[in-house]
């Protein structure tokens, strides 16, 4: 944190609270049980007994902060249980790092910042983003305030995939995002310069680069489903993918869709997707996908399965196809699959599984060819 200079102070008054009345005595506070319920197998994706909030709280809230923001292993000694040991964590530290730095003129300065921090918080009246409660006051945590994803790292938007290194830069705040539940808004962006990044493989070939504090939903059988930082993402965990359709909001053009399908007729081993099909219209999209999988795809049925798939030497052009089925709400698995004859290249191979993705790709995509399309309909 830098300095500030010696004695200004930054003018700190009370307005919320008085001195000598803790913060805390002007709500009443009551134990409850904070349970998240797992509809699909009817168990706990969370519980927590007896934890103590304020009784004005929601249940709701209760529960995003008691699964999201109490630090400790759930049940075991350490783990926080009310309301006040977080509040105290954040605030606590941030007034001490004021003393430290030199930002109060005096000790009742720095309490009077200290309690109407703390007034602020136990009342709902602000609260910080999730990096703060994750990491402020956690001993053996990075003090970091904001998470992050590298600049060409995509975004869902209503427009199509966006890097967010772009809507750092355009300071997009207001922009409509998509997240788990729908369309909501950015309320706020920041450059955080330089961090190690961290990448996430997972099983389906899907790509995740984050900073070791970025947020993804880990679903754990048993163990209680919720959120996690990168850094503490291990081998054989699960993360819980939503389907959004991200559909391009620029004009649909018959030119644009004849160029998006010959690309797609000349998609090679050294080839990528082109950039700007990330946020074209999803007709565009999918006469360059259709185009592709004419020229590349097959559909593969066995008696107890079937798939849509292509195999290409390009591992940046199946990725990007990948992505771009997302854009549909397809979700498709990237493997590499090596050939061991001489002088062969190996290739990437994408795959459409699931029947309802299937499905959704004979009704958005399709092919050009009858028997293709037939076949993919008899599955």
């Amino acid at each position: 944190m830098a300095m500030a200079p010696q004695q200004l102070g930054i003018g700190i008054q009370r307005h919320f609270t008085r001195p000598g009345v803790d913060p805390y005595d002007t709500v009443e506070w009551e134990r409850r049980d904070s349970r998240i319920p797992n509809f699909k197998d009817g168990g706990d994706a969370f519980f927590q007994p007896d934890v103590e909030f304020p009784a004005s709280w929601s249940l709701n809230a209760t529960n995003i902060v008691a699964q999201k923001y109490f630090r400790g292993t759930l049940g075991s000694p350490e783990r926080e249980w009310s309301l006040r040991q977080v509040i105290d964590r954040v605030a606590d530290t941030i007034a001490d790092w004021g003393v430290r730095d030199g930002y109060f003129v005096d000790d009742r300065e720095a309490e009077a910042f200290r309690d109407e921090l703390k007034f602020i918080l136990v009342h709902q009246r602000a609260s910080f983003n999730s990096p703060v409660w994750f990491n402020i006051g956690v001993k053996g945590v990075p003090q970091q305030a904001s998470a992050c994803q590298p600049y060409d790292a995509l975004v869902a938007t209503p427009e199509g995939f966006v890097p967010i290194g772009r809507l750092v830069e355009e300071r997009a705040v207001g922009t409509k995002v998509l997240d788990a539940h729908g369309i909501t808004r950015i309320v706020a962006v920041k450059d955080n310069g330089v961090k190690p990044v961290l990448r996430v493989h997972t099983k389906a070939g899907i790509t995740l680069d984050v900073t070791a504090d970025h947020l993804v939903w880990r679903t754990r059988t048993g163990a209680g489903s919720g959120w996690a930082t990168g850094g503490e993402l291990r081998a054989g965990d699960q993360l819980e993918w939503h389907r959004a359709e991200s559909w391009g909001t620029c004009e649909v053009s018959q030119r644009a869709m004849a160029e998006a399908a010959l690309a797609g007729q000349y998609a090679g081993a050294s080839t990528q997707v082109p950039e700007e099909l990330f946020s074209a219209p999803l007709p565009v999209v999918a006469a360059y996908l259709r185009s592709v999988f004419q020229a590349e795809g097959y559909v593969s049925q066995h008696e107890r399965a079937a798939l849509v798939g292509l195999d290409m030497v390009s591992e940046h052009l199946v990725r990007g196809l990948q992505q771009l089925l997302m854009r549909f709400g397809i979700f498709s698995r990237v493997r590499r699959k090596e050939d061991r004859r001489e002088n062969r290249l190996g290739t990437w191979s994408l795959s459409i599984r699931a029947a309802g993705d299937r499905r959704r790709f004979a009704e958005e995509i399709g092919f050009v060819c009858e028997r293709k399309a037939t076949k993919l309909e008899t599955t």
